[in-house]
């Protein structure tokens, strides 16, 4: 992506009251948020390549988050649920830097705050998926992936906290 002196035009423009919600929001210009775009998937490469897994959250990140609905969950950039949208120049890889999907578990957060389930997550997740275009039974399919790596992870990182001796 290159960016030209006279693209950049205004930066940074003034905060709004938002006639939806009617709380202030800050705005970005269009060449801002494209520069944001790169910048995290250049992060998500490095990302991979140190090895890290994201946590993802998805009522709590909805519910604090300014996402709208699931749909608009980051989930589907980091791993998403069709692997032709991380190809060059694709849904999630505009810029031509992501490598593949990064690795992610599915989580819940304090049921005091959030009162839900891993059922439910992966449940709100697949209808996302399906609204977003995806067949039902890919996925379903993505849904398990995301279900299985989590047991693994836990299987493998598991310490027990009373230990028979």
């Amino acid at each position: 992506m290159r960016i030209r002196p006279s693209d950049l035009g205004q930066t940074i423009l003034p905060p709004r009251l938002s006639p939806e919600t009617g709380f202030i929001e800050d705005a970005h210009p269009p060449i801002e948020l494209e520069m944001m775009e790169a910048l995290q998937d250049f992060l998500m490469v490095a990302y991979d390549k140190k090895g890290l897994i994201l946590e993802a959250l998805p009522t709590s990140n909805v519910y604090i988050a300014r996402l709208k609905n699931y749909m608009e969950h980051p989930i589907f950039r980091w791993t998403a649920p069709q692997s032709n949208w991380l190809e060059d120049g694709a849904r999630f890889n505009r810029f031509g830097l992501r490598r593949g999907a990064l690795r992610v578990c599915v989580s819940t957060d304090d049921p005091a705050y959030m009162p839900t389930t891993l059922r439910t997550e992966f449940a709100l997740l697949r209808e996302a998926a399906v609204a977003l275009g995806v067949g039902r039974t890919d996925a379903e399919k993505w849904v398990e992936k995301l279900r299985l790596f989590g047991l693994q992870e836990f299987a493998r990182k598991h310490r027990p906290v009373w230990i028979k001796k």
